[in-house]
């Protein structure tokens, strides 16, 4: 393991596993401990005993003696934890358990890190998505840390993996608004592991944290590193495949910035599950972005609405004005590879990642014949006449 993983997970371990472990019980964590002889059975106990010495000495030699047994000494800490009314010896045992606990977590993931088999729970899931590469072992590692409760939940049903995912979004909302940090690797990670089970579904909240988590700097770095990045855009492709009405405006604007071609299918349901018009103008724009002729026919029912979306500016001192039928025209003429010139927009473009700019499309409203011819150029790339002998 390297420097770089190394210094990671001490941090993390000193961060996160602390913090998990100081509100957690030895029987709550290891309630699969090591089964012990008589012999060994006894001597643990004695020694548990004697953390409520009145001498020092036999407490730290009798605490030092337990850390060394490790794993095996966590049922006895665990059942006398319970029993003692001692408030001293029971913060001694409590303290104890968290080292421990540190100490065998710390030896599974150098383990898990040296590319041996290790019992995560998660990580059959995280690899299939991630890929089992270093750099993907070591942001599972972040995610195991940070978010515990998502990654035992995957293999759960889906009200359970639903009740990590809330704990998840109020743990990274407040980390950006409360403690006004930087969303991590691990975040990121964490809120978009869920999309892989089809019967999960994103709240409007929800959502909104991962559009704000994705424009973040940890979202942007994994981006770049070509390790990552596919198996980041697939799980943002799975969240925008089933994303919600709600956010569907802001969903699909991330989806054409990261280039997620899964939006496609969403984006063409899309008008004829809503009549906002931003929604649709935004759904148009990504299926210009993502789309193809065969995709034309889905806009057809948009020909006909007449309702202004905006005003886009001047053309030969003329006010622009832009409805709905007129994105509409822009939009199959992109998916037709046909200048928007040619369509009756000379001042309007195409954009990279947008599909398309609003600025210039539409018609003065002087120009209604103009509009009207370019309504019958797109009719027939829609239903193109048939040849002879078909």
């Amino acid at each position: 393991m390297n420097f770089r993983t190394n210094f990671i997970i001490v941090l993390m371990l000193s961060g996160s596993i602390c913090g998990f472990s100081q509100n957690v019980h030895a029987e709550d964590v290891f309630a699969d401990s090591i089964d012990v002889g008589i012999e060994q059975q006894t001597k643990i106990e004695n020694l548990v005993t004697q953390l409520g010495s009145n001498q020092f000495a036999s407490r730290e030699r009798a605490a030092t003696a337990l850390m060394q047994m490790g794993t095996p000494a966590l049922a006895v800490l665990a059942k006398r934890e319970k029993s003692t009314e001692d408030p001293e010896v029971r913060d001694r045992i409590s303290g104890l358990v968290k080292q421990i606990t540190e100490s065998n977590t710390q030896a599974k993931i150098d383990r898990f890190m040296a590319g041996q088999e290790v019992d995560f729970e998660g990580w059959n899931r995280f690899g299939e998505l991630m890929g089992d590469t270093v750099t993907a072992r070591e942001l599972f590692v972040e995610v195991h840390l940070e978010h515990p409760d998502l990654l035992r939940s995957l293999g759960q049903d889906a009200k359970e993996l639903q009740r990590a995912m809330d704990i998840v979004d109020a743990k990274i909302q407040n980390r950006m608004f409360v403690k006004r940090q930087h969303p991590s690797r691990a975040d990121t990670i964490a809120l978009l592991l869920p999309a892989f089970n089809p019967k999960v579904s994103f709240s409007p909240g929800y959502e909104n944290t991962i559009v704000g988590v994705l424009d973040r700097l940890s979202a942007q770095q994994m981006r770049r590193d070509p390790r990552l990045e596919p198996g980041l855009r697939s799980l943002i492709g799975s969240w925008v495949s089933r994303c919600t009405l709600a956010g569907r405006v802001e969903t699909l604007t991330k989806a054409m910035q990261w280039d997620v071609p899964e939006a496609l299918p969403i984006a063409i349901s899309t008008l004829s599950e809503t009549d906002d018009m931003q929604t649709l103008v935004v759904s148009m724009q990504t299926i210009a972005r993502f789309g193809d002729a065969k995709d034309s026919a889905s806009l057809k029912n948009l020909l006909t609405d007449n309702r202004v979306t905006g005003e886009a500016g001047y053309g030969k001192q003329q006010l622009i004005q832009t409805q709905v039928r007129d994105v509409a025209i822009a939009t199959i003429a992109i998916l037709n590879d046909v200048p928007l010139a040619e369509v009756g927009f000379p001042q309007a473009s195409t954009h990279a990642m947008f599909g398309f700019t609003i600025l210039g499309i539409g018609f003065p409203k002087s120009q209604e014949a103009n509009r009207n011819k370019s309504l019958l150029r797109i009719a027939e790339m829609i239903s193109p006449t048939p040849t002879n002998g078909s």
